[in-house]
C-alpha cells in the first residue's frame, strides 16, 4: 500500500475516531513515519475540536532583521513573520517551482494558498471553521490551525528559501513553550553552528 492508497483509507468516512487512532498506532509501531502522518493530520482535520485543546493566548515576542514585536498570541507573531518574509523576497507565496510549493504542503493540507477552500482537503471539517484560516495581504490565505512547533517549522521553510538564518535573523519565542519546541529550536541553533565550524576547518 503507497501512501495515496493509505490516505483513501484513512479519509474513509464510516472510520470512527478510535480507528483513526488505532490507523496512526500501528503506522507508528511499524515504524512507518509517513503514515501516522497521514493518519494525525486526517484526524485533525475530521476532530479539530477534540484534537486541539485550545490553551489560551500564548505571549511571543519575534525578531525580524533587528526588529522585535511582542504579541499576545503565537499566531498573530507568525502571520507577522510570514509577512515579513514575504516582503523580503516577494512572489514567495506565488513561485510555481515544484520544490519551492512543497515547502507549503503537508501531508494532507497547505499551509498558503489563493482562497480557504485550497488549504484543506475537500470535506474536511476545519473548512466549516472561520478561525482556521487567516488573510494575507495580496489575496493569499494562511492555515493558522497549528501547533507552535509546526508554525516553527513553516518559518524554517521560509526562512531557508529567503537565505536567512535562526537566530540571527529572525526569532519566535512563544512564552512557556513546550519542552518539544525548545529542543527544536535549540537544535537548529546547534546544527548551524556545526555547519559554520565545519566550514572554517
Amino acid at each position: 500500500m503507497d501512501a495515496a492508497e493509505f490516505e483513501k483509507r484513512a479519509r474513509d468516512p464510516a472510520l470512527n475516531r478510535e480507528q483513526l487512532e488505532t490507523l496512526k498506532v500501528n503506522a507508528l509501531a511499524k515504524g512507518n513515519r509517513e503514515f501516522a502522518a497521514i493518519a494525525n493530520e486526517v484526524f485533525l482535520d475530521r476532530f479539530p475540536t477534540s484534537a486541539r485543546k485550545r490553551g489560551g493566548a500564548t505571549p511571543t515576542t519575534t525578531n525580524f532583521d533587528g526588529r522585535t514585536e511582542y504579541f499576545s498570541t503565537g499566531k498573530d507573531a507568525y502571520l507577522w513573520l510570514v509577512q515579513r518574509f514575504r516582503e523580503r523576497r516577494q512572489g514567495l507565496l506565488e513561485s510555481q517551482d515544484r520544490w519551492h510549493q512543497r515547502a507549503f504542503e503537508g501531508k494532507t493540507r497547505r499551509y498558503f494558498a489563493a482562497s480557504p477552500r485550497e488549504l484543506f482537503p475537500e470535506g474536511s471539517a476545519q473548512l466549516e471553521q472561520a478561525g482556521n484560516c487567516s488573510e494575507l495581504p495580496g489575496g493569499w490565505y494562511a492555515n493558522v490551525n497549528l501547533n507552535h512547533g509546526e508554525k516553527f517549522d513553516i518559518l524554517l521553510r521560509l526562512a531557508a528559501i529567503c537565505q536567512l538564518k535562526y537566530p540571527d535573523d529572525w526569532d519566535f519565542r512563544i512564552t512557556g513553550a513546550t519542552k518539544l519546541l525548545t529542543e527544536k529550536q535549540a537544535a537548529v541553533v546547534f546544527g548551524e553552528r556545526l555547519l559554520e565550524e565545519l566550514r572554517n576547518l
